[in-house]
């Protein structure tokens, strides 16, 4: 019976393993976005925890065209993404709700992240930050 339960605790001490490796523990609470440069722009944050959505969108001057959606993706609560996102590039497993955009040179974007569990309403992460989109020299 021991050797049964030994076995037990090794698939499960495998099971976890492979989890952490694939995916990171949901993030609860405040997230610190960040942005950096490169050819595409990429999201990063802290603490290294997972999401289940991200968000890009237009800032403009012109109330009528604030807030436009270049970007979005959600994921399955079981498989949160990051810590880190390059823009345009989903991660495995992605549902896309808008297909990335070519970012504007000089326009001004805000990058959201969010934990939402299956089945609510509200977040129990999230985070946002606002850049302008400047390739790299």
């Amino acid at each position: 019976m021991s050797r049964i339960l030994m076995r037990l605790a090794s698939a499960a001490a495998i099971a976890v393993a492979c989890r952490s490796a694939t995916a990171p523990e949901p993030c609860s609470g405040p997230i610190a976005l960040s942005v950096v440069s490169g050819t595409q722009p990429s999201f990063a944050w802290s603490p290294g925890c997972g999401i289940t959505m991200l968000t890009v969108e237009a800032l403009r001057d012109d109330p009528a065209l604030a807030g436009r959606v270049v970007w979005t993706f959600t994921m399955p609560q079981q498989t949160p993404a990051g810590p880190r996102i390059v823009y345009g590039r989903p991660p495995s497993g992605a549902v896309h709700s808008t297909q990335s955009e070519p970012l504007v040179v000089g326009q001004r974007y805000r990058v959201r992240v969010m934990y939402v569990p299956d089945g609510r309403d509200a977040a129990l992460a999230s985070g946002e930050v606002s850049f302008t989109w400047f390739p790299p020299d």
